[in-house]
């Protein structure tokens, strides 16, 4: 008895932590995005129509939209450091916020991402100034 608890567990942890590094990789993924400024490599993650709420335009928009918008983020605003301070949310759905630096500036950035078709994308991005 014993041993069929034990394989039990292990293969639950096995579940557990294979889902998590999928989530991992693809969160570090958007992370090294964000940190070269690289609009090519986060639109990736784009779902197909995304909400966006950048300082002071806030609208839904194509992955081909965003895509011409975030790049003028990048360029108006080139990354000095990026890094995920908060992740959180259930499979399926999950969010992550981030402080993005540049030019002395800092800016929040809050990401929802849904599992869609064995993949995560992001459905909702944000970014505000961050006055603290």
């Amino acid at each position: 008895m014993k041993s069929i608890v034990t394989v039990i567990l292990l293969i639950s942890a096995i579940y557990f932590f294979s889902g998590n590094t999928e989530n991992t990789d693809i969160n570090s993924k958007i992370a090294m995005a964000f940190k070269s400024g690289d609009a090519t490599k986060l639109v990736v993650f784009f779902n197909k129509t995304i909400e966006m709420s950048i300082l002071d335009k806030d609208d839904v928009y194509s992955k081909q939209q965003a895509e011409l918008i975030i790049r003028n983020f990048f360029e108006k605003y080139t990354p000095s450091s990026f890094q995920f301070v908060h992740q959180g949310g259930q499979m399926g759905n999950r969010f992550a916020i981030g402080e993005y630096i540049s030019k002395g500036l800092k800016f929040r950035i809050t990401i929802y991402l849904k599992d869609e078709n064995n993949s995560s994308l992001i459905y909702n991005l944000r970014i505000q100034y961050d006055n603290n």
